[in-house]
Parts: structure tokens; sequence; C-alpha cells
């Protein structure tokens, strides 16, 4: 059962709760609060400003492609509901940081009626609880737009807002959620990675050319391209959250290089040929929305700490 008085603000005295003792539901629930509301926030104040950009005499590119891409509908719900279990789960460990002061997963502090509980309140259970095929109408003579129940035996095989199937496992700074290059103390097979210049510089390298450099092919047309792209945009979509500032700090991810979620800047390099260079001179750039259950909230549906995966948005046939 919710708690009625909610503190709205997770910030419960230290002394509390005795070190070793189950985070009670008082602090749960006033975690989740504090993070719905900075989830909704963030969402809210990311649509008034994309409008308010994209309404100016001039538009950059980025921001109107950004606000076309917006998720929306149920794809919008499971970014939100995967946003509202990752900032609960931020602050709880926070929570526990401030406590124990030392290393500690939040969840081995929390009981399995808590975790249930969350799973609910975020709203991450209905995305991952296989939906009954018994009340879907002319389940037999039809197909569902959303491809949910098209084959019984594994109802949500090839629906939209589920993971993508991989045919290699992705791979993280902390082998679960970090992108590579999150750490840049962190070393791969003893080396560390190139600075982010490097990325930009890559493109610079490899994909930059002049109008004179540009030669025709023999074979093939722009509409090899076309094709590819009508299937790939039929077959795949990848959302990511609605907010374009961090949820920890509140900065627009368009105004640092600071990697903090959902902001994933590519630092420019200087003396780039197009771009602007600086100290804090970087492309926005925006992580892939998870899917509810994976990476660290994977603790959340029984199981252990499990990569991170992103949802695809469309459904897995040629319409």
């Amino acid at each position: 059962m919710l708690l009625s008085a909610l503190l709205g603000v997770c910030l419960i005295p230290a002394h509390s709760k005795p070190a070793g003792e189950q985070l009670g539901s008082p602090l749960l629930q006033t975690c989740f609060e504090e993070a719905k509301k900075i989830v909704d926030d963030a969402y809210k104040y990311s649509r008034e400003e994309s409008l308010r950009r994209v309404r100016k005499e001039v538009v950059r590119p980025h921001d109107a492609l950004r606000l076309l891409k917006q998720p929306r509908g149920g794809t919008r719900s499971a970014v939100r509901s995967a946003d509202y279990m990752a900032q609960t789960l931020r602050l709880l460990q926070e929570r526990v940081h401030h406590v124990h002061k030392r290393s500690l997963n939040v969840t081995d502090l929390l009981s399995e009626e808590d975790l249930n509980k969350l799973s609910e309140i975020t709203g991450c259970a209905s995305q991952v609880t296989f939906p009954s095929c018994r009340t879907t109408p002319n389940l037999n003579t039809y197909r569902t737009a959303n491809s949910v129940c098209n084959n019984i035996k594994n109802p949500r095989l090839g629906s939209s807002n589920t993971p993508f199937a991989r045919w290699l496992p992705a791979e993280y700074d902390d082998a679960i959620s970090q992108p590579k290059g999150w750490d840049r103390t962190r070393r791969f097979n003893n080396f560390l990675l190139p600075t982010g210049y490097d990325v930009r510089q890559v493109s610079n390298n490899i994909l930059s050319t002049t109008d004179a450099g540009v030669v025709n092919d023999r074979e093939y047309t722009h509409m090899v391209t076309m094709f590819g792209q009508w299937n790939d945009h039929d077959l795949t979509f990848t959302p990511f959250s609605p907010s374009i500032r961090s949820f920890s700090n509140g900065i627009n991810c368009d105004e640092s290089c600071e990697k903090i979620e959902p902001c994933i800047p590519i630092p420019i390099p200087p003396g780039d040929p197009r771009l602007p260079t600086g100290r804090n001179s970087c492309i926005p750039a925006f992580r892939s929305a998870p899917v509810c259950g994976s990476g660290y909230s994977a603790f959340n549906f029984g199981g252990e700490p499990k990569k991170r995966e992103q949802i695809n948005a469309l459904t897995a046939f040629l319409d």
C-alpha cells in the first residue's frame, strides 16, 4: 500500500535507518516521487523549449530533427517508465551511499515487496509483462498493428516497443550501462581509449570531401540509398529520452560538454574545418532510452545486472 504522506524530496536524516537494515517503503516512495517530478519537469521544459527554438527565424537543424523524432504514444510511455526507474534508482543509490559510506547496490537493501512496488509505480512492470491474447478481438483473422499476440507462443515477438535483437552483445564501460569512454581512466586490454576528439576526427578524415572530389558511380544511383533508408526506417526506430537537459543537475545538453544522463556530447577537435572549437565546444548528442528491466533495473525483475538494451519503437516486419 503506497504511503499517503509523501515528503516530496529524498532527504531523510542519515540516522533514521541503522546500518544493515532494509530500506523501507517511505524512502522508496519519497525517492520515486522526487524522480517522477524530475522526469516530468524535464519533459515539460524540453517540449516547451524545443517548440520555442523551432519557432525562431533561424532554426538549427538538430533542434528541428530532434523535435520530429520525439517518441509518441506507447513508445513515450515506455521511455518515461524507463526514465522513472533510472532516476528512482539513482536517488536511492545516492541515499545508500550517504548512509553506508561504501559501495553497495541499493537493491540489496530493498525487500521483494519494495522491488515489486517500484516496478509497478514506475510503469516498468506493464512494459515487460506478457499480455493476454485471449481478449484480442479477431486475432485469428487479422494481425495486430503493433504485432502483439501475432505469435501466440511468444506474444511480444517482433512487436513494437520491445528490445532490439542483437547479433553481438553490447559492450559498455562498466559492462552494464555506461558507454565506452564514459570513464576516461578505464582501460581496455590494458590501454586507454582515444580521447573523445577522435570520434569527430574520424568523421573529418574519412567522410569529408570537396565537391570536386565527388565521383558518379557507374552502377549505383542514389535510389540504392533511398531503398535502404525506406526499409531501415520501416523496421527500426530507436527513441531517446525526450529530455534535452540532464536529470541530475538540469544543465542543457547543448550548453555543456559534461557527460551526464541523458547527455553524451561529442567534443569538437581543435582546428575543425566546419564547427567552432573551444573549451566547451561539443556536438550535442543524447543516449538512446533503455529498456525497462535491462541494465541496473534488471534487479527489479528477479535478475542480476545485465547489459543495457535499447527500444525498437517499430514492429520487426515490413509493412
